[in-house]
């Protein structure tokens, strides 16, 4: 072996631990900041619940074209949501910073067109959270009240008298809705 040159054993081992704390200083500085922020965002939505869509109060209506969604809150403190309905294979998305009162409050949202299925989610610091809550919608039903307080009017004191017109025009969904 003699005229050959090699690389000590002291040298070849000290390149290798650097070239591997070098190695680790790099893929820790790209790997943790991006492990750091997705845990954030994705536990951002983890304690979001308690948004609920209330289904006796939420329909399509044949004759208007619209859908109405009613969201209710629970104890949360979420800013944004959004509601979604289903048209005809389409998703119509409605992103909003109006949101029902906390602890039991409730908002209805209208929609143009008739949707088949609704959804609910928070969004939280602009990035929209997995849907909390997803209801089949039915049509919604309605009668003109006027008639009904003429005709119990009518029975109640069996003669015809003035009657006045009340602002009550529609029962949607089992839900009085005042026009």
């Amino acid at each position: 072996m003699a005229g050959k040159k090699g690389v000590s054993t002291l040298i070849a081992t000290t390149l290798l631990v650097l070239i591997t704390v070098i190695s680790i200083i790099i893929i820790s500085s790209v790997l943790v900041p991006f492990v750091n922020k997705n845990l954030k965002e994705s536990s951002s939505c983890i304690n979001v619940d308690e948004i609920y869509i209330v289904p006796e109060f939420s329909c399509y209506d044949t004759n208007t074209e619209k859908t109405n969604v009613s969201v209710k809150f629970g104890n949360n403190d979420v800013k944004e949501i959004y509601v979604v309905i289903d048209v005809n294979g389409n998703s119509i998305i409605n992103e909003t910073s109006q949101v029902p009162a906390r602890g039991g409050g409730e908002k209805v949202y209208e929609f143009n067109g008739i949707g088949n299925v609704a959804r609910v989610g928070a969004i939280i610091e602009g990035k929209r959270c997995p849907a909390i809550d997803e209801v089949e919608l039915k049509r919604c039903w309605a009668v003109n009240i006027t008639f009904i307080i003429l005709f119990i009017y009518l029975i109640k004191f069996k003669e015809v008298h003035i009657i006045f017109h009340y602002p009550i025009n529609f029962i949607k969904c089992g839900k009085v809705m005042l026009f």
